[in-house]
C-alpha cells in the first residue's frame, strides 16, 4: 500500500469526510497537491470531476493551466469544468484584496458546479503544510482559539460538503507520490511572490523558526490545529444548547441567564446571535458585547456592525436592525457591489443557451429574463408589507405569509437580502425567484446575478 494513500484513507475514515463510491468535485489547479488528490481519489475508487477557476491572470499564464487542467483531467477520463473570472479587476471595483475576493468566488464557483452536475462533495488540496502556515498568520495577526483551529477537515456550505483529505500528508509526501506514478503538474509563479502574506510566512517566517527553534513545527501547529478543531466541535454544541436557554431564537436574550453561562461559552452565543442576522463581529467585538449584556446599563445601545444592534432591556437584551439598512443600494449592471456582508455580480445580458436553469441556478446563483427587466437593479433588506409572484402563481403573495408557510423564523427574515428590478421584487435571495422576471420558453436573453457571502470560515 502506497504510505501517502494509506495516510488518506485513514483521515477519510477518522473524520468522517467521504462515503464508499460517492461523487466528488476536485478543486484542481494543476498544481502538485491537487492534482496528488484527484488521481488519489480516482485510485480509491470514488467517482471523481474536476473544477478549475480561470483568474485571467498572469499574463496569460492562468488560462494556460486551464487548458493544461483540462487535457489532464481528459487523459483520466474525467469530466472538467472550467470558468473564466476576471478576479484582479473586480478585486480592484470593490476595494478588496484579490487573496479575498479569489477565494470567495472559487468556492462559489465550486459549490455552483456540485449542484448543476450532482457531487455531493467538493475536496480540495489543502494538506499539512498549509495548515501549519493558516496557524502561524492567524497568530501572527491576533485570533481566537476557533481561529488557531485552522483549516477545518470539513464544513457546509450551500449544502455542499466541503473535505480536505490531504491535511494529515505533508508536502514531501505529496511531491513524493507524484514522482512513484509519474505525475506531471503545472507550478504557478505566483505562489513565490511575496508581496503576498502567506507566501512571506511560507519562505521566510516558517523556515526561520524551524531552523532556529523547531525542526518539527509544521508538524507541532498541524497537531495543534486537529486539537483545537475537536474542542471547537465540542464548545460550539455547548454554545449552541445555552443558547436556546437564553432565548437566541426569539432575537433577545435573557441577560441573567446569560450572566450565568461559563465564560468560554457566552462568546460562541453572541456570535450565533450575531451570524443570525447578518453581523460578521470580530474578537474584540464580541468580548465587548458580552460585558454590554452583562452589564451595560438599561436602555443602552451596543453596535453589532452590518446595521445589527443590541439594546439592553431590563431583563432582555434585544437585536435590532438599524433603519439604515432597509434603503435600497443600486447595483453596478454589470459589474461588482458590495453590501454589507455581500457581494452582488451582476453579468452582463447574453443570449440564452440549452440548459437545465433548475439545477444551474443555486441559492447564491439566480438567472433571470433580460427583456422582462426593466431597471435599475437594486438589494436591500426585507420590510413588512412586502410582496411577490411566486414561480407558477399569477397573483401576488406577502413575503410575510411566504415566510410563515416556508418556516422561516423572525431572525432570519430580519437579515433577508431582496434583489429588485426597478421596485418589483425580483429575487428573494437564496430562496425564491418572482414569476415575471423568471426564465420560460420564450426567453431570448439572461441576465445572471451571483451572491457572495463573506461570512464564510477563510480556508
Amino acid at each position: 500500500m502506497d504510505p501517502l494513500l494509506e495516510r488518506m484513507r485513514a483521515t477519510l475514515r477518522r473524520h468522517d469526510l467521504l462515503a464508499t463510491h460517492e461523487r466528488v468535485l476536485v478543486a484542481l489547479s494543476g498544481g502538485p497537491d491537487s492534482v496528488c488528490l484527484l488521481h488519489v481519489l480516482q485510485t480509491m475508487g470514488y467517482r471523481v470531476g474536476a473544477a478549475h477557476l480561470d483568474h485571467l491572470t498572469r499574463n496569460g499564464a492562468s488560462t494556460e493551466d486551464a487548458v493544461w487542467v483540462c487535457a489532464w483531467a481528459a487523459r483520466l477520463g474525467v469530466e472538467c469544468h472550467v470558468r473564466k473570472r476576471p478576479i484582479a479587476e473586480e478585486a480592484r471595483a470593490m476595494g478588496r484584496s484579490f487573496e479575498e475576493h479569489a477565494r470567495a468566488v472559487r468556492y462559489a464557483f465550486l459549490v455552483e458546479t456540485a449542484h448543476a452536475h450532482g457531487y455531493t462533495a467538493i475536496a480540495t488540496g489543502h494538506h499539512a503544510g498549509d495548515q501549519a502556515e493558516t496557524v502561524l498568520m492567524r497568530l501572527v495577526r491576533g485570533t481566537s482559539g476557533r481561529g488557531l483551529a485552522g483549516i477545518p477537515y470539513r464544513r457546509e456550505q450551500d449544502g455542499v460538503r466541503i473535505v480536505r483529505p490531504l491535511l494529515d500528508c505533508g508536502r514531501d509526501a505529496i511531491l513524493d507520490y507524484l514522482e512513484r506514478n509519474a505525475l506531471e503538474y503545472r507550478t504557478d509563479v505566483s505562489n513565490v511572490d511575496e508581496r503576498y502574506f502567506r507566501n512571506r510566512v511560507r519562505h521566510r517566517l516558517l523556515p526561520e523558526l524551524t531552523r532556529e527553534y523547531n525542526p518539527n513545527l509544521r508538524d507541532a501547529l498541524s497537531r495543534l490545529a486537529a486539537l483545537l478543531q475537536d474542542d471547537d466541535r465540542l464548545l460550539s454544541r455547548l454554545a449552541a444548547s445555552e443558547a436556546g436557554v437564553c432565548g437566541v431564537a426569539d432575537n433577545r436574550l435573557d441577560r441573567k441567564l446569560f450572566a450565568c453561562i461559563d465564560r468560554a461559552l457566552q462568546g460562541r452565543v453572541l456570535l450565533l446571535l450575531a451570524w443570525r442576522n447578518g453581523a460578521i463581529c470580530p474578537h474584540d467585538r464580541i468580548r465587548d458585547a458580552v460585558e454590554f449584556v452583562c452589564e451595560g446599563a438599561t436602555g443602552r445601545q451596543f453596535d453589532l456592525g452590518a446595521g445589527v444592534r443590541m439594546r439592553n432591556g431590563r431583563r432582555y437584551a434585544y437585536v435590532e436592525m438599524d433603519v439604515e439598512t432597509q434603503a435600497e443600494v443600486a447595483l453596478e449592471t454589470p459589474g461588482t457591489t458590495r453590501v454589507g456582508d455581500r457581494a452582488f455580480v451582476v453579468s452582463p445580458a447574453k443570449a440564452i443557451e440549452p440548459c437545465d436553469w433548475r439545477t444551474y441556478c443555486t441559492p447564491a446563483r439566480q438567472v433571470f429574463d433580460a427583456d422582462a427587466l426593466c431597471g435599475p437593479l437594486t438589494v436591500r433588506r426585507w420590510q413588512p408589507g412586502d410582496r411577490f409572484t411566486p414561480f407558477g402563481m399569477k397573483g401576488s403573495k406577502k413575503l410575510q405569509d411566504y415566510f410563515v408557510d416556508a418556516g422561516v423564523s423572525v431572525p432570519e427574515r430580519n437579515a433577508q437580502w431582496l434583489l429588485l428590478d426597478g421596485g418589483r421584487i425580483a429575487w428573494i435571495v437564496g430562496c425564491a425567484i418572482d414569476a415575471r422576471m423568471a426564465v420560460t420558453a420564450d426567453t431570448h436573453r439572461i441576465v445572471e446575478v451571483e451572491v457572495l457571502d463573506e461570512r464564510d470560515a477563510a480556508d
